[in-house]
């Protein structure tokens, strides 16, 4: 099973990205093993400062056709929404 992390904003170097691919390189170390990965980061960017629908339509062109199981989290609002697809 592939995993796609359909992300806006694109993750600069520095400590964050060094952190978030090495959990990344755990994952697929740890997931070969459970039939998971290879995990595959699409990043898009608002450059347009369209807002969170304009952020939804660019997340929609990456998300791959066929996907199942769909997850969505918002870490932007006051409280952090969840929604599984």
């Amino acid at each position: 099973m592939k995993i796609h992390l359909c992300v806006v904003g694109r993750l600069r170097n520095g400590p964050e990205k060094e952190l978030i691919d090495d959990y990344l390189h755990r994952f697929e170390k740890i997931g070969r093993a459970h039939g998971l990965g290879p995990v595959l980061v699409n990043e898009v960017e608002d450059k347009k400062n369209g807002g969170m629908l304009n952020e939804a339509i660019l997340l929609q062109r990456v998300i791959p056709k066929g996907a199942k199981g769909l997850s969505f989290m918002n870490l932007d609002m006051p409280y952090i929404s969840f929604l599984q697809m």
